[in-house]
């Protein structure tokens, strides 16, 4: 499924994969998703997990590449277009808050002109996400932390998919230019059954 997102700031010129689970596809109304090969841009290539907490919808939203990952309420949420606009605002608002908004700016905003929707890459992404979705919950449980706090802490956690580095440093090393590290979606590509 694809759309032209007219959010303010994306000129249109790049694409963006925006991977939904089938439980977030429903509740949005995008249908027809695409199994879509691994973006190589990393900023253009985005996965999104609905899950509960405390009987309240809540979305993660995790780059591909990196996992790095944004917490954000997914209660309200029923279109593609709503969804898109709360994609653009919370991650546009992390990562001021993570101080990489040059990060979203440059390269995030720009690839959102064109959003093609498509199926979660593979398994590894995927239990990728459902780990962060458990650490989430746990983060989440006292009601203590803001999502912003809980965002923080899922990008701190070291994870497999990137040999034990954190999405947070992976996601800064290439935002930076400064990345040796193969990112998960490259080694997905590779070895496409997680």
């Amino acid at each position: 499924m694809r759309t032209d997102s007219n959010l303010a700031g994306a000129d249109g010129d790049d694409m963006m994969v925006v991977r939904l689970t089938t439980k977030l596809a429903k509740k949005i109304g995008a249908r027809e998703l695409e199994s879509l090969p691994c973006d190589p841009n990393p900023f253009a290539d985005w996965t999104a997990h609905l899950f509960t907490q405390s009987r309240r919808q809540y979305i993660l939203i995790a780059n591909t590449h990196t996992l790095y990952s944004v917490v954000m309420r997914g209660s309200g949420l029923t279109s593609p277009s709503a969804f898109l606009a709360a994609m653009r605002d919370c991650l546009a608002e992390y990562l001021a808050y993570d101080e990489l908004n040059a990060a979203f700016d440059r390269l995030i905003l720009p690839a959102m002109g064109t959003i093609t929707y498509g199926k979660t890459l593979n398994r590894s992404v995927t239990g990728s996400m459902n780990d962060l979705v458990h650490l989430a919950r746990c983060y989440m449980a006292d009601g203590d932390l803001s999502l912003m706090d809980v965002s923080s802490k899922l990008n701190e956690a070291p994870m497999s998919f990137l040999e034990y580095d954190s999405p947070g440093a992976a996601f800064g090393a290439i935002a930076l230019g400064s990345s040796d590290l193969e990112s998960g979606c490259a080694k997905s590509v590779k070895n496409p059954n997680g």
